[in-house]
């Protein structure tokens, strides 16, 4: 299975399809994932209902991350520190003071 590594844009939905793996319930935990980093990286923070959900999936303890980690055959404190960066790349982190 490929690493997932958290990137800025790409179209989901093809790498999906691509790869066989990643079908019914490795796809949807991937999906889930994606939809909270996407909806970090595309927040300008504050109290929307997205920013709220997406940072507390990654941030609670021993809440949906690490399952959805789990399925996707990651350590969710390396996938979790891999958002991270991705995030401090985008120029995000110091502006949502998140994870």
């Amino acid at each position: 299975m490929k690493k997932i590594e958290p990137v800025e844009y790409f179209d989901l939905r093809e790498v999906i399809r691509q790869d066989p793996d990643l079908k019914g319930e490795h796809g949807l935990w991937l999906f889930i994932f994606y939809n909270a980093y996407q909806d970090l990286a595309t927040s300008r923070g504050g109290d929307s209902e997205k920013f709220r959900s997406a940072r507390c999936f990654f941030t609670n303890p021993g809440g949906t991350f690490e399952l959805c980690a789990e399925v996707l055959g990651e350590d969710p404190d390396v996938l979790r520190e891999r958002t991270r960066n991705a995030l401090e790349r985008a120029g995000k982190l110091g502006k949502l003071g998140i994870i």
